[in-house]
Order: structure tokens, then C-alpha cells, then sequence
């Protein structure tokens, strides 16, 4: 299984979760700030339009005791760019770009990332041979969604009123 890696995500083991919060998955439910969770057996991901919101999310997890990076890699926490990927090495989480059949049957794509299984670093074959089984949140579909219309606008840009004039209106 798989999580769907839209905007700015950030993963975290769900091992890591139940090891550092006292509460475990209820305490880490409430410090979600919106309504982009989705997981999968392994790993937990919440998502976010701004480096700066990534940011204080993952200060409040690592003041829970999670470590996001250690010698340039990732341990509990990662972040992963919807374009790109990892932002930081990180051996226990794959990415990729898969097709996605819309509901008027052409072809979108989405990105999503999986947990790597013993440190591997070609593409999980269970992904591969049998299709992508993705987790996403709650009432999401794909027609508006980040992967169906994304967009980059750099944080400076956020601000601009040329920006929202044309894109938030």
C-alpha cells in the first residue's frame, strides 16, 4: 500500500508514532493541523502548500521525541515534494509517479510514496506488478485535487496580489 504525496508532505513511521507519543495514533490525530491524513500500515502522511507549515508540524513532533534528520538522513520523519521526492536520503521510503485514470476516462497522475521494506532501492515490485493501492484522505477525489491542477508558486509569490487576482478569484 501506498500514501498519496500531494503538495509538501510529511511521512512518518507509524512505528515512530506509537514508540514517542504517550497517547500514540489518538495524540498524533489531534496534532494534525487539517484534514489531509491518510495511511497505510507503515507510515502516516499529512500534507501542506507551504514550507513554513511543514516546518512547525514537524517541531511539534520532534518535541514529541521523533527525529527528522540525523547525519543527513532521514530517521522517523520525512518530507517528500510532490514533484520531486525526498528532500532528505532517506532509505525506508520509496517514491513515484503513477498513472491515474480520471472519471471521464482520460489519464491524470498522482505521486505517492511507500515504505521501503528492508532498506531496497528499486521500486517496490508488489507496487509495480499489481497496481497501486493508495491511500488518500478522507473526501478526496482527484478532479481539483493538487495532483489533478498542480501549480508552483514560491512563498514570495503567496503575497502578491497579481497571484491572487488570478488564481485564488
Amino acid at each position: 500500500m501506498a500514501v498519496i504525496a500531494e503538495g509538501i508532505s510529511v511521512v512518518i513511521k507509524k512505528r515512530a508514532i506509537r514508540e514517542n507519543l504517550l497517547q500514540g495514533w489518538r495524540e498524533f490525530n489531534y496534532m494534525v493541523p487539517n484534514q489531509t491524513l491518510c495511511h497505510d500500515s507503515n507510515i502516516a502522511r499529512v500534507g501542506f502548500l507551504s514550507p513554513r507549515e511543514v516546518g512547525h508540524f514537524i517541531d511539534r513532533l520532534e518535541r514529541k521525541g521523533l527525529i527528522f534528520v540525523k547525519n543527513t538522513k532521514a530517521i522517523d520523519i520525512a518530507v517528500v515534494d510532490q514533484q520531486k521526492g525526498p528532500t532528505t536520503s532517506c532509505r525506508w521510503l520509496d517514491f513515484g509517479h503513477f498513472p491515474y485514470r480520471k472519471k471521464d476516462g482520460t489519464i491524470g497522475e498522482i505521486s505517492a510514496c511507500w515504505f521501503r521494506e528492508h532498506g531496497l532501492f528499486q521500486q517496490d515490485e508488489e507496487v509495480s506488478r499489481k497496481g497501486l493501492q493508495l491511500s488518500v484522505p478522507a473526501n478526496w477525489s482527484f478532479e481539483g485535487s493538487l495532483s489533478d491542477k498542480y501549480i508552483f508558486v514560491p512563498d514570495e509569490d503567496l503575497q502578491s496580489k497579481k497571484f491572487a487576482a488570478t488564481y485564488i478569484n
